[in-house]
């Protein structure tokens, strides 16, 4: 059937307008209120009228398309059928469906064709009613679900007519043929064939697989308990070695609080010593100070005369050397020095693979530390002693500036006194300077003898991180090994065989299935009432044809994805994912899915309920949720099937993709709105 022409009077908001259609593929482009919805309400309206009575003008057309109107509004619809047959349906709307004025002409000989009470033009044309219109040939946006509110009608009645145990016809005749195929196929009449004696021959050979695994078991234990033994002398050897292990340990720790302690008096005896000798030295440096500065004074008093003004020149000179800056602090390398001790104390706990590292870090960065701390203090000591020297010369000096001033100098008595003074002075100071040397010797044996206690504190705690790690004896790892090859030698012969308990568990299956089949075989007679009382469940399912085909249209449009599908009398849609094998309601999709399935629904029904004479479709942008991808698949199939079946597409749209992939198929006629 080929729609030619539709012409509107008054119809919603156009007011006279005509279209011409071809035959195949037709695109009806226009931007939205361009009137795209309401050309396409108008043909269902040609064919069926609007007889739904509510306020709502969505579902309502009359109300939404012909109120308030001036003038009657008016559809016609010239087309032709497979036959050849041109037909023309003139409808002029009324207030209600029944005041509605209809009339189908053969425009071939000029006759009314004579329709059956109440019988619309639509029932006629496609033996349909409207809602089974709605539903096929109507997709509207979306494509969605195909659900009614309106009981069982004539597309329920059809599709219950398709559904069956199998086959395409629904009789109890063939059910009871099938039912008593059935029975065959359990126990044929002979015994020597069916389900139950291949059961049964299998019950057998599990029998006797179960007393090969009952051996094979017993055997497995052998090695198990031979297995347990081996273990169990690995376990102790492992303990003495642990005594032996954690005895070497605590010898070593022994020697090790040994070492600490030589190791506290040796710093502590280097300390002192250490204390000494900045005590000598700085007694030393003191004593030489006085003794330089009294050889000079009593030099410059043997001199002829003395110059005041060198005398005060000196004192100006010392002056300012007093002046010079104090030693600063420890400095930026001592303090990187005392960081990175600390540093390297914390990383040695959590990383115990260099924890000796660390600790070798840090004794080196700790003593740096040192270095430079007794360096700063030697600058310290040096530049008090310094200060010192430079005031009591200063005072020295002052003195000599007054006796000069006043016109004295020293006497033969102080002279002789001064150099008796001398002489005494240089005697101290090459006393303390012996005394110092042999402070400076005992304080190097104290070191050398520290660091020896050091590196064999350092050796001690190497060995003990060795034996810490040294776990397992030669003799322990040779058991290891052979209870490694006797787990493998077990895994090998018996993991992948089969437990006789789990042997017996499907034996039992096994028996209660036979038991069950035999208590089906003997029921089978009731089957036929069973049978009767399912049948409202088997109508939930597709008939085979029915399902194939439009699992065949989805494969097109969504590729690879569904199994199966069925469908209730609610036309709610379920469809079963070829992955996880099961089934999914179509409101547990992506919308995009479900109009995909309901889409393919659609047209296999049209495929399966048209004659020889196909329908034409009537599409408003059934692809809106479809992403670029499938809406290329969907009317790639809707092309196809346009040629295929020389079927007759009517596709609205205001999207711009549809329009450019119908601009590059030359067989697809495109009106613009």
């Amino acid at each position: 059937m080929v729609i030619q022409s539709i012409q509107l009077w008054a119809f919603g908001q156009i007011r006279e307008e005509s279209w011409t259609f071809s035959p195949g593929f037709q695109v009806i482009y226009g931007e939205n209120e361009s009137g795209k919805t309401t050309l396409m309400d108008a043909f269902q309206m040609a064919f069926y009228g609007s007889d739904r009575r509510t306020e709502d003008p969505r579902t309502n057309l009359r109300k939404r398309y012909l109120s308030d109107r001036e003038g009657e509004s008016r559809v016609q619809v010239r087309l032709r059928t497979r036959a050849g047959k041109s037909l023309r349906l003139d409808r002029t709307f009324g207030r209600t469906q029944a005041r509605d004025r209809v009339s189908l002409i053969d425009e071939e000989t000029g006759k009314e064709i004579p329709l059956e009470r109440s019988q619309e033009p639509g029932a006629f044309l496609f033996d349909m009613d409207a809602e089974t219109f709605r539903r096929t040939l109507f997709i509207d946006s979306g494509a969605g679900p195909m659900a009614s509110n309106r009981g069982r009608d004539s597309l329920q009645e059809k599709i219950g007519r398709m559904a069956s145990s199998g086959q395409e016809d629904l009789s109890l005749s063939a059910v009871v043929k099938s039912l008593e195929e059935e029975a065959g196929s359990l126990r044929s009449k002979s015994g020597h064939r069916g389900l139950l004696v291949d059961l049964e021959k299998e019950r057998d050979r599990l029998m006797e697989e179960k007393g090969r695994a009952v051996r094979r078991e017993e055997e497995e234990a052998d090695l198990a308990r031979r297995l347990a033994s081996l273990k169990a002398h690995a376990g102790r050897i492992r303990e003495e070695a642990g005594r032996e292990k954690s005895s070497d340990l605590a010898q070593m720790a022994k020697k090790q609080e040994e070492n600490r302690g030589k190791e506290e008096v040796l710093q502590d005896s280097i300390k002192r010593l250490e204390r000494d000798r900045q005590s000598l030295l700085e007694e030393k440096n003191q004593k030489e100070g006085k003794l330089s500065f009294m050889e000079s004074s009593l030099g410059q008093d043997k001199g002829e005369g003395e110059d005041l003004a060198q005398l005060r020149a000196r004192y100006r000179e010392i002056l300012d050397e007093g002046q010079d800056p104090q030693p600063s602090s420890l400095g930026l390398p001592a303090w990187i020095c005392l960081v990175l001790a600390g540093l390297s104390v914390l990383l040695s706990f959590p990383l115990e693979s260099f924890r000796i590292s660390f600790i070798l870090l840090s004794l080196a960065s700790l003593g740096a530390f040192l270095h430079f701390f007794r360096e700063r203090k030697k600058d310290w000591k040096t530049h008090q002693v310094k200060q010192k020297k430079a005031l009591e010369e200063m005072v020295a000096l002052q003195d000599r500036i007054l006796a000069l001033e006043k016109g004295t100098g020293p006497s033969v008595n102080e002279e002789e006194r001064a150099l008796e003074e001398i002489r005494v002075l240089g005697a101290e100071v090459w006393d303390l300077a012996d005394r110092l040397r042999d402070l400076e010797d005992a304080l190097d044996r104290a070191r050398t003898q520290l660091d020896g206690v050091r590196r064999e504190g350092q050796d001690l705690r190497e060995r003990a991180i060795r034996r810490e790690g040294n776990r397992t004896s030669l003799e322990e790892e040779r058991i290891r090994e052979e209870v490694r090859q006797m787990e493998a030698e077990i895994r090998a012969r018996y993991g992948l065989e089969e437990r006789a308990e789990s042997i017996q568990v499907k034996i039992k299956r096994l028996e209660e299935r036979l038991a069950g089949l035999e208590e089906r075989r003997e029921a089978l007679d009731l089957a036929r009432r069973a049978f009767l009382a399912a049948d409202e469940d088997r109508r939930r399912r597709l008939g085979p044809g029915l399902q194939r085909r439009t699992l065949d249209i989805l494969d097109q449009v969504a590729p690879g994805r569904f199994e199966s599908l069925g469908l209730d009398d609610r036309f709610h849609l379920s469809l079963e994912d070829r992955e996880d094998r099961t089934y999914y309601d179509w409101r547990a999709l992506s919308l995009g899915t479900g109009d995909q399935a309901y889409f393919s629904l659609r047209l296999a029904l049209v495929e399966s309920l048209e004659g020889e004479d196909p329908w034409p479709l009537f599409m408003d942008d059934p692809f809106v949720h479809y992403d670029d991808t499938r809406a290329e698949a969907g009317l790639s199939f809707l092309t196809r099937d346009s040629r295929q079946n020389n079927r007759q597409i009517f596709y609205f749209t205001c999207h711009g993709r549809i329009l450019d992939r119908a601009r590059s198929e030359e067989k697809i006629h495109i009106h613009y709105l």
